[in-house]
């Protein structure tokens, strides 16, 4: 079967819900039109979703930031999430590799992703991805 690549569209938002939770977050689907409206005037802000058969089973959400301490961009992974019953599949190689082409297109030099360090799967897929475990993330919430 084949998996379509497509920029995510506020319709699309019923089906991304379920990832979203994968992902352990709880949006509303409110929340989650808001931000979507906010990212499509922002053309530095896109997600990209995996479809098989009109069924989403893949989201990507990218932003692309000024370093003030670089003097290049950096292309940021925010949200990859494949569906628990679609992995191990190529879904989110593809959607890394949508998100490579359009870090490109806007002159990143560098991608970054973070990720929950109970993820562990996740870290060894980003690995065999070609990333490098280079830079710690704190979080404090406000």
């Amino acid at each position: 079967m084949e998996i379509k690549i497509r920029q995510a569209q506020i319709s699309d938002i019923k089906q991304l819900i379920p990832l979203i939770k994968e992902l352990g977050y709880d949006l509303s689907p409110d929340e989650l039109k808001q931000t979507i409206e906010l990212q499509n005037k922002n053309s530095y802000e896109v997600n990209y979703i995996a479809e098989k058969e009109k069924n989403i089973i893949g989201l990507i959400s990218c932003s692309v930031l000024r370093m003030f301490h670089h003097n290049y961009n950096t292309g940021r992974i925010v949200s990859l999430v494949v569906s628990s019953c679609e992995r191990n599949q190529n879904i989110g190689e593809k959607l890394i590799q949508i998100a490579e082409l359009y870090f490109k297109s806007l002159n990143c030099k560098k991608i970054e992703i973070t990720t929950n360090n109970k993820r562990e799967d996740a870290h060894r897929f980003y690995f065999n991805q070609n990333f490098e475990d280079t830079h710690k993330c704190l979080n404090k919430s406000l």
